[in-house]
């Protein structure tokens, strides 16, 4: 077994064997609201989750061993913040870590010239309790486009990219519908991240303006697993393509 973090993967590493201990599980936090009027209202979201690595370090000479303990340590030293993290067994995903623990090593076998052994612990925190799909599920077209979910555990929210030159925009997708009322000059585009809830239009890197005060509503738009056929047809002006990410996810 093995972990990527970031650049730094122990496969990579002769010498360096890390063992995932156990696979998190979903981490569900409740979340509850006392109102003064005696209504009570509770739900569950998503908590952080931790994965635990046993790391056994093993070289022909002490020097040699601790070098690797040091090269190990400096990969995933805790300053370089998060990161991604993909574990051997999760090829496809990607969850997005800190390093919360590196615990002491202790000595295994120990025979200068044979093999010098360490053991310890790594552990990485995700904050959101979220692995990734990467590569992402996408789609893209004209003034349609089918995205079809075929990954994770939960309910995405997508991100909507609009392209063309329009006062306004509506967004269908079944029985949702969102009408969008800012202008988009052509090289200009429309970005609706329903996973950041973040709503602009943007000219290269810059957004050069805010959307959300154009919306019609605020509600997330959600992607079950399957397919998904989501339209966008200008209110006026023109709409040249629509491109969909899915943002899928896993617990």
């Amino acid at each position: 077994m093995s972990f990527t973090f970031g650049t730094f993967n122990t496969a990579e590493v002769e010498g360096i064997t890390a063992t995932l201990k156990a696979w998190p599980g979903p981490a569900l936090k409740p979340e509850t609201v006392e109102l003064l009027d005696g209504a009570f209202y509770a739900r569950t979201g998503h908590g952080p989750v931790v994965f635990d690595f046993d790391v056994r370090l093993a070289a022909a000479t002490p020097a040699a061993v601790l070098a690797l303990r040091d090269r190990l340590v400096a990969g995933v030293a805790p300053e370089v913040g998060l990161q991604a993290l993909v574990p051997e067994a999760g090829e496809g995903w990607v969850w997005w870590a800190a390093t919360s623990q590196v615990s002491e090593f202790t000595r295994g076998l120990w025979i200068n010239g044979v093999e010098c052994q360490l053991a310890g612990t790594v552990s990485f925190l995700v904050p959101d309790g979220v692995g990734w799909a990467n590569p992402d599920d996408t789609a893209s077209g004209s003034t349609s486009a089918t995205i079809t979910r075929t990954r994770g555990t939960w309910r995405s929210f997508p991100k909507l990219t609009v392209q063309g030159a329009f006062g306004g925009v509506r967004i269908t997708a079944g029985s949702y519908a969102l009408t969008v009322t800012v202008p988009v000059a052509a090289g200009q585009r429309l970005e609706l991240d329903f996973q950041a809830m973040d709503f602009g239009v943007w000219q290269g890197t810059t957004k050069v303006a805010h959307a959300a005060p154009g919306m019609s509503r605020f509600d997330r738009l959600a992607l079950p697993l399957g397919a998904t056929t989501i339209t966008a047809a200008a209110t006026s002006g023109s709409v040249s393509s629509l491109t969909v990410a899915a943002n899928s996810r896993r617990g």
